[in-house]
C-alpha cells in the first residue's frame, strides 16, 4: 500500500508543470500575441504620409538613403521639389519612409537586397501601405531618388511590375545579370545629373537596359547629385498625359 502511494505521489509529480516552464511559456504567448502570420520579421515600410490635392493622377516617391529620424538635407531637398510638382500638377503622392537599416548601419535605406522574394514583399508593402492615400482603383507612378531608385531599378529589370506601371528613377544605376528580353516589363524613366557620381555607371545601365529591349529612357541634366525640378517636372507631365 505504501508503494502505491509513492507510484501516485512520482505520477503526480511528473504530470505537474513546472514553474519556470509555465514562465517561459507565458513570455512565448506575449510574444507572439498581435503578430499575424508571416509577420516574425520587422516591417519594411516604417510610415507613409499623404500629401496633394484629391486626385486621379498619383505618384509613390521613395527618399534615399536617410537619417533614421528625418530626412536629412538631399532628402529634404527631394522632398521639397517634388511637392512643388505634384502641387502644380495636381498630383496625389504618398511619401513613404523606410524601417530597414542600411548595410552600413545607422542610415536607413531600400535597397538591401538582390534576392527577389525581398523585392517582391518590399513593393507588396509600400502599395499597400501607400493605397490609402489614393483613389480607389488608382494606378500610381513610382519615383525614387538615389538608393531608392536603384531599388525600383530592380523591380523593373526582375520584371516584378505591371508593364503598364511608370517608374521614374533619379541618381541611380543597377545590374543586369539575366539576358532575357524586357519588352513586356514595366516602363524606366531614368535621370542623371552629367556631374554626379553615378553618372557613368547610370548610362552603362541605360545602354544595357535598351540592349534588352526594355521600355527605357535616359535624360540628363546639368547638375549633380539631387532631384531636378525642370527635367523631372516634364517627364511626371509627359506620364499623366499617357494615361489619361
Amino acid at each position: 500500500m505504501k508503494k502505491l502511494k509513492e507510484q501516485k505521489q512520482d505520477t503526480l509529480a511528473i504530470a505537474k508543470p513546472h514553474p519556470l516552464n509555465i514562465h517561459w511559456a507565458l513570455v512565448l504567448l506575449i510574444f507572439m500575441v498581435g503578430r499575424a502570420p508571416g509577420e516574425a520579421h520587422a516591417k519594411y515600410v516604417k510610415s507613409v504620409t499623404c500629401e496633394g490635392v484629391t486626385s486621379s493622377n498619383s505618384l509613390i516617391f521613395l527618399h534615399g538613403i536617410d537619417s533614421p529620424r528625418k530626412p536629412d538635407a538631399a532628402n529634404s531637398s527631394a522632398y521639397q521639389v517634388i511637392k512643388k510638382i505634384s502641387s502644380s500638377l495636381k498630383v496625389r503622392l504618398a511619401l513613404p519612409r523606410s524601417n530597414t537599416p542600411c548595410k552600413q548601419g545607422r542610415k536607413i535605406c531600400w535597397n538591401v537586397s538582390n534576392q527577389v522574394e525581398d523585392l517582391k514583399k518590399i513593393y507588396t508593402e509600400l502599395n499597400n501601405k501607400s493605397a490609402p492615400c489614393f483613389q480607389k482603383q488608382s494606378k500610381p507612378m513610382l519615383a525614387a531618388f538615389s538608393n531608392g531608385g536603384y531599388f525600383l531599378n530592380k523591380l523593373v529589370h526582375h520584371c516584378l511590375l505591371p508593364k503598364d506601371t511608370i517608374v521614374i528613377s533619379i541618381g541611380a544605376a543597377g545590374n543586369v545579370r539575366s539576358n532575357a528580353p524586357l519588352t513586356t516589363c514595366g516602363s524606366l524613366d531614368l535621370v542623371l545629373g552629367k556631374y554626379e557620381s553615378t553618372y557613368s555607371a547610370g548610362v552603362k545601365y541605360y545602354l544595357r537596359m535598351k540592349s534588352l529591349n526594355a521600355k527605357v529612357t535616359l535624360t540628363k541634366f546639368n547638375g549633380g547629385h539631387m532631384v531636378p525640378y525642370d527635367p523631372l517636372f516634364a517627364i511626371i507631365k509627359k506620364n499623366i498625359k499617357s494615361v489619361q
